[in-house]
């Protein structure tokens, strides 16, 4: 169950992938990538300083997304453990949304269509009465693409985001 990864307890898994807490060991990584300004184009990050990401995992490893609201979590390949990027996920009333990013490394291998289908179908089998929301920047072609494979259905824009909304239901 999702439940278990967000809360802290297990491990959530894809085919290939996996989610994890943070380890103090990803730092270096993860700065890596959150620098890159591919990795970034699209993203409205605000602290991509070694200390403000230090801080961030520090946050995220034992935050839990039912009382803080808010999660960033590690995702993992299983075959060798390495770190490829990460999930965000912020949880409002019955509204999960949910972001991602991986390393320019990792792209078109499928990994983000992967964990991102996995998460949001064990999502809406866990909370069938909840939506998912992603929040596209509307210059993201590749991105708009994968959400609406998944059957994300397009809402409209958020203008002071340069984002386009797309919501996922069950019944969607």
């Amino acid at each position: 169950m999702l439940i278990e990864i967000v809360g802290g307890i297990g491990m959530f898994e894809s085919e290939r992938l996996y989610l994890r807490r943070f380890k103090d060991q990803d730092l270096d990584f993860f700065y890596a990538y959150r620098n890159d300004e591919g990795c970034s184009r699209y993203q409205s990050w605000k602290d991509n300083s070694k200390e403000g990401l230090k801080a961030l995992i520090d946050q995220h490893k034992t935050i839990d997304l039912f009382t803080e609201g808010t999660l960033q979590i590690p995702i993992v390949l299983k075959e060798n453990d390495q770190m490829i990027g990460h999930l965000f996920f912020a949880l409002r009333d019955r509204t999960f949304t949910i972001g991602y990013t991986l390393a320019r490394n990792y792209w078109h291998h499928g990994y983000a269509r992967e964990i991102v289908r996995r998460v949001c179908d064990q999502i809406l089998e866990d909370y069938p009465d909840y939506e998912i929301v992603a929040l596209i920047h509307e210059d993201n072609l590749r991105s708009q693409k994968l959400i609406e494979d998944l059957h994300f259905q397009y809402e409209g824009k958020v203008r002071s985001m340069n984002a386009k909304v797309y919501v996922k239901t069950k019944q969607s």
